[in-house]
Formats: C-alpha cells, sequence, structure tokens
C-alpha cells in the first residue's frame, strides 16, 4: 500500500470511530434538561471531533486538529501548538454561535 492509500484509510476510521462516539454523545446529552446546553454542547464537541488541520507548515496532509494540539504541544511545545490551536478555538466559538442561533430558532418556530 502507498502512502496515500493509507491515508485516506486512517480517515475512513477515524470517521467512522469519531461519528460512533459523536452518535453515543447525541444520545446520551439529551438527559440534560437545560435544552441551551444540549445544542452548546453539541455543536461544540462536533467542531473538536470533525475539525482538520495541517500536520505540518510545509504539508497538504490534514489530520483532526485536537491531535495536532496535542502533539505539537508534547512534541515541539505550547508555543507551536497555537498553529492548529487557533483555527480549532475559532471552530469551536462558531459552532458555539450557531448552536445558539439554531436553538433560538428553533424555540421560536416552537412557540
Amino acid at each position: 500500500m502507498d502512502a496515500e492509500t493509507n491515508f485516506w484509510l486512517i480517515w475512513f476510521f477515524y470517521l467512522v470511530a469519531a461519528s460512533l462516539f459523536y452518535s453515543i454523545f447525541w444520545i446520551y446529552i439529551k438527559l440534560i434538561p437545560q435544552k441551551l446546553l444540549v445544542f452548546v454542547l453539541r455543536g461544540i464537541m462536533s467542531a473538536l471531533i470533525f475539525t482538520p488541520w495541517f500536520v505540518n507548515i510545509q504539508g497538504s496532509v490534514l489530520a483532526p486538529a485536537l491531535m495536532i494540539v496535542a502533539l505539537d504541544l508534547i512534541t515541539i511545545g505550547p508555543d507551536e501548538s497555537a498553529r492548529a490551536g487557533v483555527p480549532l478555538l475559532l471552530s469551536v466559538f462558531v459552532t458555539g454561535v450557531v448552536s445558539l442561533g439554531l436553538y433560538f430558532s428553533k424555540r421560536k418556530l416552537e412557540r
């Protein structure tokens, strides 16, 4: 197998596992009575799990941004972990805002 085939195979398994985890998270988060918190937590979790970022500065290979942040923090140091951390935090912020918008639009439709 060449590297590109391995890359797509790894991404396939990651997305299957992440989707399974997110589905279980989606089901169990319904137990929280505050619906606003449920919407926001679902959005934040989706951003944390599914946001991709570049593995290295020169490359075009993508990996989950949370993994890139963790591995950069361990191997290079805290200064370089911001390389993938900033887009990840921006993604979390945007999905939080979208989740709030969805919550209030759903609430408005239910009235």
